[in-house]
């Protein structure tokens, strides 16, 4: 119910409306974990996506989210992507990097090494707001990158005033 009226509501921002947002966010992000996690069978999203033996390696970013996106300096964010991939075997190794820029300026990157695997997953990681970030937005930059395969993702969130 309080799903469907924030959805209903989305459109507007006054401070309940905001209120019920970042409430509903924040039971989102108590609820994952750091890691991976598998949303689709590798057979059927090969199927979804068309995927043969000579179609090749196919991999698809279905979303990306900021959690909370408007949160306060000191607290963590929850950087979420999920992406489909079918044709890579038992999987490709490449590189993730996120990037947390300011006004511009690179304040944070995090690069690792990262298998995609067949199916669908989403990824989540926690990346602290330092006590001091000053309040604005922020833009983290995701991208994954093997062999000419990559994909790229940009959010933004809101470092708000305590």
């Amino acid at each position: 119910m309080a799903l469907a009226l924030a959805v209903a509501l989305a459109g507007c921002d006054t401070p309940p409306v905001r209120k019920l947002e970042d409430a509903l966010q924040d039971l989102q992000f108590k609820n994952r974990t750091r890691g991976e996690q598998q949303r689709g069978d590798a057979t059927v999203v090969a199927r979804e996506m068309g995927c043969t033996a000579r179609s090749g390696p196919q991999v698809r970013l279905d979303a990306h989210e900021v959690l909370p996106s408007r949160p306060t300096a000191g607290r963590e964010i929850n950087h979420r992507l999920v992406y489909s991939a079918c044709g890579i075997g038992a999987g490709v190794t490449g590189t993730l990097t996120r990037k947390v820029s300011y006004r511009g300026r690179e304040l944070f990157e995090d690069s690792e090494r990262f298998t995609l695997r067949p199916g669908r997953w989403a990824v989540d990681a926690f990346i602290g707001v330092p006590g001091q970030a000053q309040p604005g937005v922020y833009r983290i930059d995701a991208r994954f990158e093997y062999r000419g395969m990559s994909f790229r993702s940009t959010d933004d969130f809101t470092v708000v005033p305590r």
